[in-house]
């Protein structure tokens, strides 16, 4: 199992972060890292914190411990809406996790904002990105200022961080189901498992069909009833539903639970 570095953006002494509708980015920072953390940890790996030091003993934090991939958590500002991610400039494996990263945080009515290069920014450059050796990815959850954004942050808060925690772990090539589970509980329904007719839609993170098709974007999205389950034993997977309307097979890591029958 490998060991990581779960951080909440603005956790200085002396930070605080933006703030909008009753909320302090620091806090909801936290509060997100410790979701994903206890999310890796059941999956077998361990995580470094340094909750309370700020971006400087976040970096040592992560060197000296030598983690194989950083993850910060922030909240964004500004008057927009959504989660976006910011990786590295110049470096293809915090840009591909990156990718990853907001394609399973941008869930529950978030929109999309995809990823940026830290150049992009007003410092030109994210210390969290730039001065950890490993592989490093800055993600906005969602709009501290926008009233819509933070309402369905309340109510699915367990739900995007630990679908974000899943993939960026299985981004790095690591365990990303916790133990004792056939898939990350990306629904955030938790109950039973499902049967034919409940509704699923196909996240945004999805690539392909069970059977090896791409997915086409327009597939994700939707609501679909569950026709017909078969066990398999692909990718982070152990079952498989056809869906109806599109009648494809689709991996349950790549579904996202709607309603049970």
């Amino acid at each position: 199992m490998a060991k990581l570095g779960f951080f909440g953006g603005h956790n200085g002494t002396n930070e605080s972060g933006a703030s909008g509708n009753g909320l302090n980015e620091k806090a909801v920072a936290k509060e997100a890292a410790t979701i994903a953390t206890n999310y890796a940890k059941r999956c077998g790996h361990t995580v470094i914190n340094a909750f309370g030091s700020d971006i400087n003993g976040r970096c040592n934090a992560a060197n000296s411990n030598n983690v194989v991939g950083v993850l910060e958590f922030h909240t964004n500002a500004g008057g927009g809406q959504g989660a976006e991610s910011f990786y590295c400039a110049g470096a293809n494996d915090s840009k591909n996790l990156a990718q990853k990263t907001v394609n399973a945080g941008a869930i529950k009515g978030l929109k999309n904002r995809g990823v940026k290069p830290d150049t992009s920014t007003r410092f030109g450059r994210l210390g969290i990105l730039r001065d950890t050796k490993a592989s490093a990815v800055l993600h906005e959850l969602f709009f501290i200022d926008s009233a819509s954004d933070v309402k369905i942050w309340k109510a699915n808060k367990t739900a995007i961080v630990e679908s974000i925690t899943a993939a960026f772990l299985a981004g790095l090539g690591l365990k990303s189901t916790p133990s004792g589970s056939s898939t990350p509980n990306k629904s955030g329904g938790g109950g039973r498992a499902w049967i034919v007719g409940d509704k699923v839609k196909v996240i945004a993170a999805a690539t392909h069909y069970q059977t090896g098709e791409k997915i086409p974007s327009f597939v994700k999205g939707p609501t679909y009833k569950i026709k017909q389950i078969k066990s398999v034993n692909q990718s982070r997977s152990k079952r498989a539903y056809l869906l109806d309307s599109i009648n494809s097979w689709v991996l349950e890591q790549d579904c996202q639970l709607v309603a049970y029958k």
